[in-house]
């Protein structure tokens, strides 16, 4: 499906392709034209691998909709896939010393604890969490087996946790698991300094050689933070890792992503 003539006058082309089901979106793309679907401009954005598709105008909006739902819908579907990546712990960064931080190994089963681990996610992930979601995702998680949990403290005040963990059928692969910054505490390092404190101790203090992580391709800014660490994608589940639910095109085009992530990493100046 194309759209060559709208309110009447024809559109320049410059293809920008995706397929939708079984249908190939193309769209014109003239940025000098009023009435034409812009790409790197303000409206309503939205990333489909490298390009940001906006519908300027809504007459065009009324044109498109039946197909540009089912586009928005796909690549949606694409960011919620989940990914793997796996780390040689021996190739992490150093931790280096902060003295406005610090970090302590906390009891995951305390009843203040937990309060305070629901509440730190629910504000960092605007969720709204209770026992029963930390019973689910720490204590009884399916695939994981949490043993440590942190808490870090910014001069002074609790910050952010996490936890550490490894595979229940691969007890030789660790996880870091579920960190939160509290939003009044971002932007700070601190994420970053956690998340490597916890390799570093799945390393030292339980001599892990490899963590595993998985997590959504719509989270870019934590993966190229792992890639930082060292982790490279892994692009198929082994028998110990949580299933996609996701099948088909969603994943082989999420697959893509992590690639060109990778390629994209290696080819940055910025490195750690």
């Amino acid at each position: 499906m194309s759209f060559e003539r709208l309110n009447g006058e024809f559109l320049p082309f410059q293809t920008v392709s995706a397929t939708v089901t079984q249908t190939q979106l193309t769209t014109g793309s003239n940025p000098s034209h009023s009435h034409g679907i812009r790409l790197f401009e303000h409206y309503q954005k939205y990333r489909a691998n490298n390009y940001y598709i906006l519908l300027q105008n809504r007459s065009v909006k009324r044109i498109v909709t039946p197909v540009y739902k089912e586009f928005k819908k796909f690549f949606k579907d694409t960011d919620d896939v989940l990914v793997y990546f796996r780390g040689h712990l021996h190739s992490l960064p150093e931790l280096s010393d902060r003295n406005d931080v610090t970090v302590n190994s906390v009891n995951m089963y305390d009843t203040n604890v937990i309060n305070r681990w629901v509440d730190i996610h629910n504000d960092a992930f605007n969720r709204s969490w209770g026992r029963k979601e930390y019973q689910d995702n720490i204590i009884n998680h399916d695939y994981y087996d949490i043993f440590e949990m942190f808490e870090l403290r910014y001069h002074g005040e609790i910050a952010g946790m996490c936890a550490i963990g490894k595979y229940k059928k691969n007890d030789h692969i660790g996880v870091g698991h579920y960190i939160g910054i509290k939003k009044d505490f971002q932007s700070l390092g601190l994420g970053k300094y956690l998340s490597l404190y916890r390799y570093h101790k799945l390393r030292d203090d339980y001599g892990l050689e490899i963590a595993e992580i998985e997590t959504k391709l719509r989270h870019h800014t934590s993966i190229m933070l792992y890639l930082k660490f060292g982790f490279e994608p892994k692009l198929d589940a082994d028998p110990w890792n949580t299933p996609r639910s996701a099948r088909g095109n969603p994943v082989e085009k999420a697959q893509q992503k992590q690639k060109q992530l990778f390629n994209e990493f290696l080819q940055s100046t910025n490195r750690y």
